[in-house]
């Protein structure tokens, strides 16, 4: 079984076996996959490196 899921006009489907698959795994399934679909991880990944850079020049002054 697949679920189709709509973030706007961005859309995933996330396969969820025969059905048994919780609400709150189904979602995050969901999410992982929007944001592999819209780049939304590189965008993070690099926000949170900065923010790491950020605090370790300040620990250094």
């Amino acid at each position: 079984m697949k679920v189709t899921v709509c973030f706007g006009n961005v859309r995933v489907v996330v396969p969820c076996g025969d059905g048994d698959i919780l609400v709150r795994d189904l979602i995050r399934e969901a999410t992982l996959r929007y944001k592999k679909a819209t780049g939304k991880i590189l965008w993070t990944f690099w926000n949170k490196m900065n923010y790491a850079l950020a605090l370790t020049k300040r620990k250094q002054r």
